[in-house]
């Protein structure tokens, strides 16, 4: 990643370690110093932190699929496609019980119970699937199907525990992601961005 060798030239004797997991880790615990989280804003006490932008959802797939399938406008079109989706063993949240209830079951081809094998299968090429916009439109190998107008109150935000909010280590990397995420969000999805409806890295010392 390009935006970490510019902060390990600015800041040569932090060394960061990034854990990437469904899981959330347990900042009061020490699991983590810094986290990046997508969801309900954070309700968790003697949390800190900064809201980078809301967190919405659409439809995508791969370049190869698109060329060789096309590319579903709707969810009425989704029951010519392959789609991949969540486990909601894995995922108990409003967004799997909207999908649920929005798409038949025989139109699944796939459940998977991770984001990350989830943005494998799409850039696979397996069929189409509901993705993060600020995961999928960084992607090159991905393109927009649809929006579905999915209106929850999710957000991204970068926290820290309170005991560390003053820590210069971690400072610098909050810093930095913050300033890094802000500019970069033209290519995620803008938190003022009308929608369209249709039919973290741990900072350790040297």
């Amino acid at each position: 990643m390009p935006s970490l060798n510019a902060f390990r030239q600015a800041h040569p004797r932090i060394l960061l370690e990034m854990v990437t997991s469904d899981r959330r880790l347990d900042l009061a615990k020490g699991e983590a110093d810094i986290a990046l989280r997508a969801g309900t804003p954070p309700s968790q006490a003697n949390l800190v932190g900064r809201r980078i932008a809301k967190d919405t959802w659409s439809f995508y797939c791969s370049r190869a699929y698109a060329k060789r399938h096309g590319k579903p406008a709707s969810l009425s079109e989704l029951a010519n496609h392959q789609v991949l989706g969540p486990d909601p063993q894995a995922f108990a949240t409003p967004l799997v019980d909207w999908l649920q209830r929005s798409i038949p079951r025989r139109t699944i081809l796939l459940r998977q119970s991770s984001v990350g094998t989830m943005l494998a299968s799409l850039r696979n090429g397996l069929g189409v699937g509901l993705m993060a916009d600020f995961v999928a439109r960084s992607d090159p190998e991905l393109v927009l199907c649809f929006e579905p107008g999915i209106d929850f109150e999710y957000e991204i935000w970068l926290l820290t525990h309170e005991r560390l909010r003053n820590d210069p280590h971690v400072r610098a990397v909050l810093d930095f992601l913050d300033r890094h995420l802000r500019s970069e969000r033209r290519r995620f999805v803008s938190s003022d961005r009308p929608r369209r409806a249709a039919s973290a890295p741990r900072p350790r010392r040297k």
